[in-house]
């Protein structure tokens, strides 16, 4: 009886581990966003919050990608990032002259290319960081 209760418990905790997520796995999501006139909402589900940014005068969205936990704006101004795990928005200006030419959003991570710069946007710290090409 003993050795068949052992055995049932190891297999119960094999299907407990087996089901639980690691840590880099995909995040659930739990970032919506909506545009209103020349400002953009997120809800951010992780800390029940929501937060907004206003555009500037003349700055207009061109492009967006986002993913469970991270959002990325480009607008005609700055490339934009907000992450849910710091609940904050990380702009970063645009060269003059600079033309987007890839967006794309997975994961953790927000990739900018353009024809100036290779750009990252770190979805868990809110960090960017960028080369030149």
């Amino acid at each position: 009886m003993t050795l068949s209760r052992a055995l049932l418990s190891c297999c119960c905790l094999a299907l407990l581990a087996a089901a639980a997520p690691a840590s880099d796995a995909p995040p659930a999501r739990q970032l919506f966003w909506h545009v209103e006139g020349d400002r953009v909402i997120v809800s951010n589900v992780r800390f029940s919050r929501t937060d907004e940014l206003r555009l500037r005068g003349r700055e207009t969205i061109e492009e967006t990608a986002s993913s469970g936990a991270m959002l990325v704006l480009v607008t005609n101004q700055r490339f934009i990032g907000y992450s849910v795990y710091t609940a904050s928005w990380q702009p970063v200006s645009r060269r003059p002259g600079e033309r987007l030419e890839t967006l794309e959003a997975e994961d953790w991570a927000g990739y900018v290319l353009t024809s100036r710069r290779v750009l990252n946007f770190n979805g868990r710290t809110a960090a960017w960081s960028e080369g030149n090409r």
